[in-house]
């Protein structure tokens, strides 16, 4: 039983419609918005989430695609230049290669092989001696990066091979991760101590607050850290996973977003700022760890919350109601509705399978209003009306038949004993149809 595609396929298909209409004609990459140059990490995202949710591509969208990869992804220590840059490749590569017939590209698959394993050891050497990574050997680590780093590094050592250099370097980034967990139960991006050494000779260029931001925990950090050590160890690691999910409860706004994250750091003397989908990452973080389900209301809220971001005019994603349409905030956007199938596709049973469909439709509907479900499927709530219907009537029936038995006492005795059979046989039926609540 596959989950039903609707749920999410007019959301994914304008997306889709609006990434390739802005996607570089002369070299087939992708900036972070319309008419700049394209960079090989945009185009790895949108690669990524394209290969994740191949079946809602066109063929030509699909040669597109190939010709992305072979532009852009082959050669990571050409078109790459730092850690981010790397990782973004390596996990786009492993999604590609598991779609490599439908997408028949004209390269050897060997070459997909070599470029993943290219970013693999030039990550690996840009691992700082504390088991982080910044974006360059010697930058002070950061959890975004070292948390994305485990999570790909992870999916190519289970995917494409392990070899204990980066099952050590794994381990090692792992460690750092744990002892950076703050005592809420979130992570903020860098340890307070080094934020402080890194800031302490150019505080005035920037506001208190922006500096506290930097190591108070957040959203974001902790998506990431979930997302991380659920997909390496979630056994081992349960009691910081737990406590990681109780602070994202804690702090989720009260219409199911989380606050986007700015990232400030200095490279070079230069100050750059990066930001982060709050509520995408901390929605990765929830789905990897399955103490979350889709009925619990953080979950819901969000998917809905997401929906309500994509743009009606152009299809893409704003990352907040008040901003622009951007390529990586609709890359992130897709790879939750990416996950998010992939989770019911993959359910255990079939009936955990329709079960995992049912409430997930369920739960985003109870936070829809009428006139905003347009972009969503709204076949569940027709079945869910004729389910009540169908309810009514088997009451009605048994109403009717216990009225029929009490006139029977009274004329035949053994008629009413038949009948009261059928009416005991009828609702252990529904009792075990679940068609009383």
């Amino acid at each position: 039983m596959e989950v039903e595609k609707n749920l999410f396929k007019l959301n994914i298909t304008k997306a889709f419609d609006w990434l390739f209409e802005i996607q570089d004609e002369d070299n087939f990459g992708w900036s972070w918005t319309r008419d700049i140059s394209p960079n090989s990490q945009n185009t790895a995202e949108v690669v990524s989430v394209c290969s994740q949710l191949s079946e809602y591509l066109n063929e030509n969208q699909k040669i597109l695609i190939s010709e992305a990869v072979d532009n852009w992804l082959l050669e990571p220590s050409i078109n790459g230049a730092i850690v981010i840059d790397y990782v973004w490749i390596m996990y786009s590569l492993i999604q590609f290669s598991e779609k490599y017939n439908e997408f028949s590209p004209e390269f050897a698959i060997e070459k997909i092989y070599l470029a993943a394993k290219e970013c693999a050891d030039l990550i690996i050497e840009l691992q700082n001696e504390d088991g982080g990574w910044g974006d360059n050997y010697g930058e002070h680590s950061t959890l975004t990066r070292t948390a994305l780093v485990i999570y790909c590094m992870k999916s190519y050592t289970m995917r494409l091979g392990s070899t204990t250099n980066y099952d050590i370097a794994i381990q090692k980034a792992v460690t750092w991760i744990i002892k950076t967990q703050n005592k809420d139960g979130g992570w903020g991006n860098q340890p307070v101590q080094q934020v402080i050494e890194e800031f302490k000779e150019k505080e005035h260029n920037f506001s208190r607050k922006v500096i506290s931001e930097q190591y108070l925990s957040q959203a974001v950090s902790t998506g990431y850290a979930l997302m991380a050590l659920g997909h390496v160890a979630p056994h081992q690691y349960h009691d910081n996973i737990q406590r990681g999910i109780n602070y994202l409860r804690s702090i989720q706004n009260s219409d199911g977003s989380y606050d986007i994250f700015y990232e400030v750091g200095i490279r070079k003397d230069v100050v750059f700022t990066f930001r982060h989908f709050g509520t995408v990452w901390a929605l990765k973080g929830l789905l990897r760890n399955t103490e979350v389900s889709f009925s619990d209301g953080c979950i819901s809220k969000a998917i809905y919350y997401l929906i309500q971001l994509q743009d009606d005019a152009t299809g893409g994603w704003k990352c907040s109601p008040e901003s622009d349409v951007y390529t990586w905030s609709t890359a992130n956007a897709l790879s939750i509705f990416a996950k998010v199938l992939y989770i019911c596709d993959n359910s255990f049973s079939m009936e955990l399978r329709g079960y995992v469909d049912d409430v997930l439709k369920s739960s985003i509907y109870k936070y829809s209003l009428t006139d905003q479900i347009a972009n969503v499927d709204i076949s569940s709530k027709s079945e869910l009306l004729h389910s009540k219907q169908n309810e009514k009537t088997v009451l009605i029936n048994i109403l009717i038949k216990i009225s029929v038995i009490l006139i029977a006492i009274f004329f035949n005795p053994v008629s009413a004993f038949i009948v009261g059979l059928l009416i005991l046989v009828d609702i252990i039926t529904i009792i075990f149809k679940g068609g009383l609540s």
